[in-house]
């Protein structure tokens, strides 16, 4: 992995914890990646990274269900995969552009059946 540009995605997402100012003492914490993290996921298998990429993309990307600690490990399983021969970021490209079209036709149907149950409602009153 990219030492630098992991270190500057650990900077740019910020310090995930807020000081109370009146007790300073820790009043929010956020979840966010360290350099532990990193570690970790360096010494992932390919399929393990590839796995997890997978997950926190649907979830976060896709699907929309937005965590900055997630976002902030895709950034750092990335970086690592930019490093690994055997990873296809092709295959992944696809499978990202298919998991995208997939989950709006299940939004457009569900919209489809909100519409209707709306529509039914209004016609009731």
């Amino acid at each position: 992995m990219d030492k630098t540009k992991a270190k500057r995605v650990l900077k740019v997402y910020g310090k995930p914890t807020f000081i109370n100012k009146k007790t300073g003492k820790v009043a929010f914490t956020f979840a966010r990646q360290n350099i532990e993290n990193i570690k970790e996921i360096e010494k992932m298998s390919s399929k393990e990274l590839i796995e997890s990429w997978k997950g926190l993309v649907w979830t976060n990307q896709i699907y929309g269900c937005v965590s900055l600690g997630d976002m902030q490990r895709i950034n750092l399983i990335e970086l690592e995969m930019d490093t690994r021969k055997d990873i296809n970021n092709k295959k992944l490209s696809v499978w990202y552009e298919e998991s995208k079209t997939k989950q709006k036709k299940v939004e457009s149907i569900e919209i489809k059946k909100w519409e209707k149950e709306k529509k039914s409602k209004e016609v009731r009153k």
